[in-house]
């Protein structure tokens, strides 16, 4: 059992090591000092690096994070109304409730390292 998965193992590398191809470089790659830099790979490999544009979403996405930090939050207004148009003692429009509310953080208790950060490193807005 152990001679037939050795020798399948043995074939399947094999058969990699066959299908490796000899890629020729890109002209632009083959400069007269005759050195392959990291421009002449990345064209290369097809002119994409993910690595850099993730690394470029880090970027925006700590921007983005700096801004809302200096932020105050948005106020909220609410408004409600109840027992309209129901059945029995509620029906019509003489029992109905309202309520208005506004509701808004006051910035007591806001975390101390947001508004360090905000005023160590302002960003206009």
């Amino acid at each position: 059992m152990y001679r037939i998965i050795a020798a399948l193992l043995a074939a399947t590398s094999c058969t990699a090591v066959a299908q490796a191809q000899d890629i020729a470089a890109p002209a632009s790659a083959q400069a007269t000092t005759g050195t392959f830099t990291l421009n002449d790979a990345v064209l290369a490999a097809g002119g994409s690096a993910p690595a850099i544009e993730a690394a470029q979403a880090g970027i925006t996405a700590a921007e983005a994070g700096r801004k809302v930090a200096g932020l105050r939050p948005n106020p909220v207004v609410q408004g409600q109304v109840e027992n309209v148009v129901g059945t029995g003692p509620y029906r019509g429009l003489r029992s109905y409730e309202t309520t208005v509310g506004f509701m808004t953080v006051l910035s007591i208790f806001v975390c101390p390292s947001k508004t360090w950060m905000a005023r160590r490193f302002p960003v206009a807005l």
